[in-house]
C-alpha cells in the first residue's frame, strides 16, 4: 500500500534489557538501568498528519527483571507549561497529554493489551482485539508515576508479568508500539507508524527482543467480601424493617504460562449500579450492558459470534411463571427480581500455537414466588429451577491476522423446563496484506427437554457471509444475513428478532490527509435490503450516508442524510403474527457541529429533520450542549434537548369488553 506522505511505515524494533536492581518508580530516570537500555524515538503521527515526524520528541527505553516489565517515557515538550492535564478518570478520555504502550505478546496481530497515563498519573487500559476492539472493561493492577520536568514531562512503568499473558519460550518476541498524544496541537503518534488507510493498529507493530529466561508467575488472588443490609420500608401497619448479610469470595488463579481462572462463590452484586430506566415502546427487547465486573472483565473470547449474554445469567426475563400450572384464581404476587448466583468460574487464554480456548460455567439456585388466590390466600410455589449455564469456545489464529471460531452455548435447568443449546462458528480470513477480507458467521440452536410455552419449533439457525476491502482510501462490504424463523438463541444469548432475509452493501472514503483548510474527511453510504425469510416478504430498503469533516482548527462537522425510499411492511410491531403495519416513506437530513475541546468553552450543537410522505407528519430535533473547563479539576456540560414529532401515528391495544 503507498504510503500516505513521507514513507514511514517501515518495520522497527527496539530491545529490553534485564536488570539487577530494577527502577524505582518514581516519576524519574535517574536509575542505573535506564541508562543501559536502548532508547526508542522516532515517533510518527497518524493524525491529523499522517505519516510525518512528531516535532515533539520523544525517547522510550525498557528494562525487566524476574518480576516485571518496566517502560520509562521521556516526553520532550518545547513549552512543558503548556502541557494539557486535565482530569477525567480511570479508563476516561479527557482533554490532557499521554502517553502508553500496547503489547502483542504472541505477535499475532490480533490480540493486545495496552496501558496508558497521563501527566496526572491517570490510568487507562484495555485488552485489545482485532474482532471486537477496545474492551476497556479489563483492568489490570500495574503502578505509573508521572512528573512534569522543565523539558517536558516523564512517565515510568511498571506492568508485572501477571498482568499479562505470553508463551513459555526461553526467547520472548513479542510485539510492541507506543502511543504519544500531544493534546495543545492534537498530534497523535506511534512509535512504529501506523497508517490509518489500513487495517488494524495491531497489525501495524514494532517488534520487541531481549526478553529471556522469565517464567510466567505464579498468580493467585483472593478476593473475600461480605456484606450487610438493612431495609426500611412504609407500610399500613408502620415501618416495616428487614436485615440481610452475604458473605462469599472470588478466586483468581493462573494456571500455566497461558490460562486463568476466574471464580466467584456466593457472590453479591450490591454494589452494582442499576440500569437507566428506558420507556420501551417497541416489540423488541432492550439490550442492557452487564455491570457486574466478574462477567465483563476478559470477554473478548465469550463474545464470538454474539450468542452469549451474560446479563441471562442470573436476571429473569419476565415470563417464566408460565412454566406452572396455577389454578382458576391464582397469580402470582410476589416474584424474584433475580435469580442467586451461587457459583461461577471461567477459564481463559491463548496457547502458544495461537488457539484461544474460553470455559464458562455458573449454577443459579431455585427461586420460589408468592401464589395468592382469589381469597387472598398466600402460598410459596417454585418458580424457576436450579439452572447451570455453560459456555465453551475455541478461537484459533490464523496466518495474516486471520481467525476462525467455534463456540458453544448450553443452558439445562432442573426438570420443569426445556433446555437449550446454541453452536456457532465466526470467521474473518484475510489476505497477506491485509487489503480484503471474507467474514461470517454461522449458528445453530437446538431446545430439548420439556416443553415449555408451546416449543413446537425447536430447531433454528442464522448465517452471513461478507466481502470487505479494508485497508485504502476507499473501502466496501457487502454481503447477506439470514435468521430463520425458528431461530431463537435468547435462553442464553440476545436477539431482538429472528425471521429475517438482508442483503447489505456500503462504501466508504477516507481523506485522511490535510488538505485546503481541512485535517480530514470521512464518507460512508449504506444500503440495506430486507425481507422475511419465511415466507419470502418484502419488509423494507433503507439508504444511508452519513459524512465526517474536521477543520484545522478541530472543528468537526457532520451531515447525515437517510431514506426509506419506498413504502415497506412491519411485521413486528403489531404484536400478532399474520397482522402488518405498512410503513411510510420518509426522507432525513441532520447533522452536528463539534467545536474544539481544548478551548475552555466548547459547543456541540445538533439538528435534525425528518419529512414523511403522510400529510403534516414530521419530526423535529435540536440539541445544544455548551462544555464549560473551569479547570482541570472541573468540568461543566450543560444538555439541552428538544424533540417533537408532529401528527405521529400512534397505536392501540384491545381488549374483550362483557356483553
Amino acid at each position: 500500500m503507498p504510503n500516505l506522505v513521507v514513507g514511514q511505515y517501515e518495520a522497527k524494533e527496539t530491545r529490553a534489557i534485564r536488570c539487577v536492581t530494577p527502577p524505582v518508580i518514581d516519576g524519574e530516570l535517574n536509575d542505573a538501568c535506564w541508562g543501559e537500555a536502548p532508547a526508542a524515538s522516532g515517533f510518527i503521527v497518524d493524525s491529523p498528519h499522517p505519516g510525518t515526524p512528531l516535532k515533539q520528541h520523544t525517547e522510550v527505553r525498557i528494562v525487566y527483571n524476574d518480576e516485571a516489565i518496566y517502560v520509562g517515557f521521556m516526553n520532550y515538550d518545547d513549552h512543558p507549561d503548556s502541557i494539557l492535564t486535565q482530569l477525567s478518570g480511570r479508563d476516561s478520555d479527557g482533554n490532557s497529554d499521554y502517553c502508553g504502550i500496547t503489547f502483542s505478546c504472541y505477535n499475532d496481530g490480533i490480540n493486545g493489551h495496552t496501558f496508558i497515563i497521563t501527566p496526572k498519573g491517570e490510568q487507562w487500559d484495555a485488552r485489545e482485539s482485532a474482532s471486537t476492539g477496545e474492551d476497556v472493561s479489563w483492568n489490570a493492577v500495574w503502578y505509573a508515576k508521572c512528573r512534569v520536568v522543565e523539558n517536558g514531562w516523564i512517565a515510568e512503568f511498571k506492568i508485572p508479568f501477571a498482568a499479562l499473558r505470553f508463551p513459555d519460550k526461553t526467547q520472548q518476541e513479542w510485539g510492541i508500539n507506543f502511543i504519544r498524544e500531544v493534546r495543545r496541537i492534537r498530534h497523535h503518534s506511534f512509535w512504529r507508524g501506523v497508517n490509518p488507510l489500513q487495517a488494524g493498529n495491531l497489525t501495524q507493530m514494532g517488534k520487541l527482543l531481549g526478553i529471556e529466561n522469565i517464567k510466567p508467575p505464579k498468580r493467585l488472588f483472593f478476593y473475600p467480601y461480605a456484606s450487610y443490609y438493612q431495609n426500611f420500608a412504609e407500610t399500613g401497619e408502620g415501618v416495616k424493617t428487614e436485615s440481610s448479610w452475604n458473605a462469599g469470595m472470588d478466586l483468581k488463579l493462573g494456571l500455566n504460562d497461558a490460562f486463568t481462572l476466574d471464580a466467584t462463590l456466593v457472590p453479591d452484586f450490591g454494589q452494582v449500579i442499576s440500569d437507566q430506566q428506558i420507556l420501551n415502546l417497541s416489540p423488541f427487547e432492550v439490550q442492557f450492558q452487564d455491570n457486574r465486573q466478574f462477567f465483563i472483565e476478559g470477554t473478548e473470547l465469550f463474545s464470538k459470534a454474539g450468542i452469549f449474554y451474560t446479563r441471562r445469567v442470573g436476571y429473569l426475563q419476565g415470563n417464566e411463571g408460565q412454566v406452572y400450572n396455577l389454578k382458576d384464581g391464582e397469580s402470582f404476587t410476589d416474584v424474584p427480581q433475580q435469580l442467586q448466583l451461587l457459583n461461577a468460574s471461567k477459564i481463559s487464554g491463548r496457547n502458544q500455537n495461537g488457539l484461544g480456548i474460553g470455559f464458562f460455567n455458573a449454577v443459579t439456585a431455585k427461586a420460589t414466588a408468592t401464589v395468592t388466590d382469589s381469597l387472598g390466600n398466600k402460598r410459596e410455589e417454585d418458580f424457576y429451577p436450579l439452572a447451570n449455564y455453560n459456555v465453551l469456545v475455541l478461537d484459533q489464529n490464523l496466518k495474516h491476522n486471520s481467525f476462525v471460531s467455534l463456540i458453544n452455548t448450553n443452558l439445562m435447568r432442573n426438570g420443569s423446563m426445556y433446555d437449550a443449546n446454541v453452536t456457532a462458528v465466526e470467521f474473518d480470513l484475510r489476505n497477506n496484506k491485509n487489503e480484503y477480507s471474507i467474514t461470517g458467521t454461522g449458528a445453530y440452536n437446538v431446545k430439548f427437554g420439556q416443553d415449555w410455552k408451546g416449543v413446537d419449533e425447536r430447531d433454528g439457525f442464522s448465517q452471513s457471509i461478507g466481502l470487505n476491502r479494508i485497508s485504502g482510501k476507499w473501502q466496501a462490504s457487502v454481503g447477506t444475513s439470514i435468521e430463520s424463523d425458528t431461530y431463537d438463541p435468547t435462553d442464553m444469548g440476545f436477539l431482538q428478532a429472528n425471521n429475517s432475509f438482508n442483503y447489505f452493501g456500503n462504501v466508504t472514503f477516507q481523506q485522511r490527509t490535510p488538505f485546503g483548510r481541512f485535517n480530514s474527511f470521512t464518507s460512508n453510504l449504506y444500503l440495506y435490503y430486507n425481507q422475511l425469510y419465511r415466507p419470502n416478504l418484502f419488509t423494507d430498503v433503507y439508504l444511508e450516508s452519513d459524512s465526517y469533516l474536521n477543520t484545522k482548527g478541530f472543528t468537526t462537522y457532520n451531515l447525515n442524510i437517510s431514506s426509506m425510499p419506498v413504502r415497506g411492511y412491519d411485521y413486528f410491531e403489531p404484536r400478532i403474527w399474520g397482522k402488518t403495519f405498512r410503513t411510510y416513506t420518509y426522507n432525513s437530513i441532520g447533522g452536528w457541529i463539534s467545536t474544539d475541546y481544548r478551548k475552555p468553552v466548547a459547543l456541540d450543537l445538533g439538528s435534525w429533520f425528518t419529512d414523511y410522505e403522510n400529510e403534516g407528519r414530521r419530526k423535529i430535533n435540536i440539541r445544544i450542549a455548551p462544555r464549560f473547563r473551569v479547570n482541570d479539576h472541573l468540568f461543566i456540560t450543560y444538555v439541552y434537548s428538544w424533540q417533537n414529532h408532529f401528527n405521529d401515528l400512534g397505536f392501540a391495544s384491545f381488549y374483550n369488553e362483557e356483553p
